[in-house]
């Protein structure tokens, strides 16, 4: 049983229903969507905190919207693409027996196209009210969400959007994540341990000079981005939608109508090597423009040296390691 959405009344929030709509028949799929995308964005101990009857209702009507929106949205994504129910000519949800003329496959992929990105718009809202009351919601503190919008340079969707449309889309943002993670982990390269600590400090507690992090923070996330989409581009089935790169729904078959061919990812790479190249270019302009900002930066091996797009890597010369040689 849905835990936040309880009548047709709340699916029409987000999603066009027809009133007489069999609630129960759906309710299964709104708890699959609680499960599968509400709860790893909250955590658990929010997510109980909230759905428990004795919760307060004023914290759960600030977010109410975006929450319902998000849970119908998804569910209503997963019903259109297994076939229980689909959208008529006015745009409202029936059962295929209801239906005088079956919808065809390219409305099929819109609509569902379409739910994608009003689940992910809300869901992105949703996160951007507890990022700024999050003294009221203190149990998302404990979130793997929240960690990752506090320790990692780029932590949100909507800065990755800056940089690489992807509809400011969290749930595509997220499953970007372990790229993203090898992309911020590849800056110390560029700019080396000491300024890289410096950097990464200062997301937890503010610098000595903000405004000097808050100059250099654009140039290290355009490198990031780039960094992480050249990596993501060849592991993902990628479609084009008017607002960016997206991805389906977990649990689902991707359309490879809709997705990118293998020229359309080679080009695509191709032109992102091309904004990395130029971002790491003016990075290291600023950085020796900026020099007196930066005294971790002049004292170190870094400068004075042209930024690689290659890393260099050394690897331990164990006997335990495979790349070990005698």
């Amino acid at each position: 049983m849905s835990r936040f959405v309880k009548n047709i009344e709340d699916i029409q929030l987000g999603v066009k229903v027809e009133s007489d709509t069999y609630f129960d028949a759906v309710d299964p799929y709104l708890e699959s969507s609680e499960n599968d995308y509400i709860r790893p964005y909250l955590g658990d101990e929010l997510f109980e905190a909230l759905s428990d009857t004795g919760a307060s209702p004023d914290r759960l009507a600030l977010i109410a919207k975006p929450l319902k929106i998000a849970i119908s949205s998804f569910a209503f994504y997963h019903i259109i693409n297994e076939g229980s129910l689909k959208i008529n000519e006015h745009g409202a949800a029936q059962a295929i027996g209801d239906m005088q003329t079956a919808p065809s496959k390219w409305r099929d992929d819109n609509q569902k196209a379409e739910l994608i990105r009003k689940g992910d718009k809300a869901l992105d809202d949703l996160l951007d009210i507890l990022m700024e009351q999050v003294n009221d919601y203190p149990e998302w503190k404990s979130s793997r969400h929240y960690t990752l919008r506090t320790s990692l340079i780029i932590g949100r969707a909507s800065e990755f959007n800056d940089y690489v449309p992807i509809a400011s889309s969290t749930r595509v943002f997220l499953r970007l994540l372990p790229d993203l993670r090898k992309a911020d982990r590849i800056l110390k390269s560029y700019v080396c341990t000491d300024l890289y600590n410096r950097i990464k400090e200062s997301l937890i507690k503010e610098d000595e000079q903000p405004e000097v992090m808050e100059g250099l923070m654009p140039y290290l996330q355009a490198i990031i981005a780039y960094e992480t989409i050249i990596r993501a581009i060849p592991r993902f089935n990628f479609f084009i939608t008017p607002e960016g790169l997206l991805f389906h729904t977990i649990n689902d078959g991707t359309s490879q109508k809709m997705s990118l061919s293998s020229t359309d990812k080679k080009e695509m790479k191709a032109r992102y090597k091309e904004n990395l190249e130029e971002s790491i270019a003016e990075l290291s302009s600023y950085l020796k423009e900026n020099i007196d900002d930066f005294p971790e930066y002049a004292s170190s091996s870094c400068f004075g040296h042209k930024i690689s797009t290659k890393p260099y890597y050394a690897f331990a010369n164990r006997v335990d390691n495979k790349f070990f040689s005698p």
